[in-house]
């Protein structure tokens, strides 16, 4: 992921609850003939099946993947990719993330379509795959546009320039 590679919540660890919300990535990510998932954020969020009922375990808000590429050129059968997050566990409260209008995503054959999702209601979930696209930017937009428009703090962030960056 181009800011985590892989959560998972475990009882055992103690390792409960993930938030990531305000923040970005911009870097390209890739993998070649990887098993796992990668993302523009995050590569993979899951669950161990002993937290499943702990409510939920994952929140991902206000973030974006500016990446220019995304490219998990695998030919494993192991699990998705994604623009946002490679593969999410539910449940989870994913929202208001946004993704580069002019990303180039590759996977799979046939999975390689990035599609828009705002929330978990738009998650395609089966036992090995999970992922979470996000919402396209409006094409021309700068990464501080749309940071102001999820409203980050300009106490914190400095949106003056294309990249948002911490004062």
């Amino acid at each position: 992921g181009g800011l985590i590679g892989f959560y998972e919540a475990n009882k055992i660890t103690g390792n409960k609850e993930i938030t990531v919300n305000r923040c970005y990535s911009s870097g390209d990510v890739s993998s070649v003939n990887s098993n796992g998932a990668i993302g523009g954020l995050i590569g993979g969020a899951v669950l161990s099946s002993g937290n499943l009922k702990a409510g939920i375990g994952v929140t991902v808000t206000n973030c974006i993947a500016w990446n220019q590429l995304v490219d998990n050129t695998t030919t494993a059968s192991g699990y998705s990719s994604a623009a946002i997050v490679g593969v999410i566990d539910t449940p989870c409260v994913v929202n208001n993330n946004y993704r580069r209008s002019d990303m180039v995503f590759r996977f799979r054959p046939g999975e390689d379509q990035l599609f828009d999702q705002n929330s978990e209601a738009d998650l395609k979930t089966n036992s090995t795959m999970c992922p979470y696209h996000g919402l396209a930017a409006a094409a021309g937009t700068t990464c501080s546009q749309v940071a102001k428009t999820l409203n980050w703090p300009e106490d914190i962030w400095d949106l003056s320039s294309e990249m948002p960056r911490l004062k």
